[in-house]
């Protein structure tokens, strides 16, 4: 009796499912003898990574954060003299490459071993210079912080002798005019007088007013060391040195598989 159409597709998807599923089992199998028969390369390739990540984590110097932080001079209570955004600018443009030229000069070095950043927390009148590096390097990086901030510190102390002196003058000035007013007997020039006194209170309180700059640290070095733990480097060497053992049993069969080929096949031309 012949089956139906339904029936030889259903007997059909069922042998291929399970032959496909022996195919499966097998590869599977083929792939954890590789690892069996290739556990000689596998433990080598992983002691030799191992080794490797070993020696580069306590090899590795000590990163320590080096900050200095720099208040800005104001004319008035929250009145920067600069705006903070040109200052940063000024100091990353000009002040750094100057002092990184002299500094490498005395030093005679090809580059510094580090970098340095320039920030300003929001809403605050401080600049803060920040580097990254080992305790091998303090004495530059403190050398290259110190001549910044006294580069920026010396430009922003004239200003602010500049500006206060312009003051004084004006206020020399309006005091010869009040005096040669104060005794005057006349409403209009008692007028002028008082006019003057007020303008002098303003120019002193203006001199008053003034708030020089300061440096509040120099290159201070971190507690705690930063960047990438040995612990870390010790795990992702494992992890990495197990992927590059598997990898490595399966290209080294991979290798005698081609070679037995192409031998194989060289015998039989042979023949």
């Amino acid at each position: 009796m012949n089956q139906t159409p339904q029936k030889q597709d259903a007997q059909f998807s069922q042998s291929h499912y399970q032959s496909s599923y022996h195919d499966d089992a097998i590869s599977f199998v083929d792939l954890a003898k590789i690892l069996v028969k290739r556990w000689k390369l596998m433990v080598a390739i992983f002691v030799v990574v191992v080794a490797v990540g070993s020696f580069y984590a306590f090899t590795l110097a000590k990163m320590y954060e080096y900050t200095s932080v720099y208040s800005v001079a104001e004319t008035t209570v929250g009145k920067k003299l600069e705006p903070m955004t040109g200052l940063q600018s000024k100091i990353k443009n000009v002040y750094l490459p100057q002092q990184v030229r002299t500094l490498l000069q005395q030093e005679s070095l090809p580059s510094l071993p580090f970098n340095m950043n320039i920030s300003s927390p929001k809403g605050s009148a401080l600049i803060v210079l920040t580097s990254k590096s080992s305790e091998v390097n303090k004495e530059l990086v403190t050398a290259l912080h110190s001549s910044i901030l006294k580069q920026l510190k010396t430009e922003q102390d004239n200003q602010v002798a500049r500006r206060v002196d312009f003051l004084q003058q004006r206020i020399a000035s309006t005091k010869q005019k009040f005096e040669a007013l104060n005794n005057a007997d006349s409403p209009k020039e008692s007028e002028l007088a008082a006019s003057l006194m007020t303008t002098i209170d303003s120019l002193e309180l203006a001199v008053a007013n003034f708030n020089p700059s300061s440096i509040k640290a120099k290159a201070i070095q971190s507690l705690n060391a930063k960047g990438t733990s040995k612990k870390l480097i010790m795990a992702l060497s494992i992890v990495f040195a197990s992927f590059l053992a598997v990898l490595g049993a399966f290209f080294r069969e991979f290798y005698s598989q081609v070679y037995y080929s192409l031998q194989k096949d060289k015998k039989s031309s042979h023949i």
